[in-house]
């Protein structure tokens, strides 16, 4: 899936903050209220890890159970990377 022009922007600045600390990306998906609908947060999603992954940059993500399905549903995009896991 293509990068979109939001989630490249995003990604774009993230990774030149990271790379001046040499710090992984991690990718916070919680509050439900925040976001939109699990298709578009999906798309966005993967448009996140695709330009992190064009760029190399190290991934991290964190989330529950409980947060992950209200906003991802059933999807397993990013279950490659490091998971934090909070409560």
């Amino acid at each position: 899936m293509a990068c979109s022009g939001a989630s490249l922007g995003l990604v774009g600045w993230v990774y030149f903050k990271a790379t001046e600390n040499q710090t992984p990306i991690r990718l916070d998906i919680e509050g439900p209220q925040y976001w939109m609908d699990q298709t578009s947060n999906r798309n966005f999603f993967s448009g996140l890890l695709d330009g992190a992954r064009a760029r190399n940059q190290k991934i991290g993500i964190y989330t529950s159970a409980s947060q992950w399905g209200p906003i991802m549903g059933s999807t397993t995009a990013g279950s490659a990377y490091p998971l934090w896991y909070g409560a």
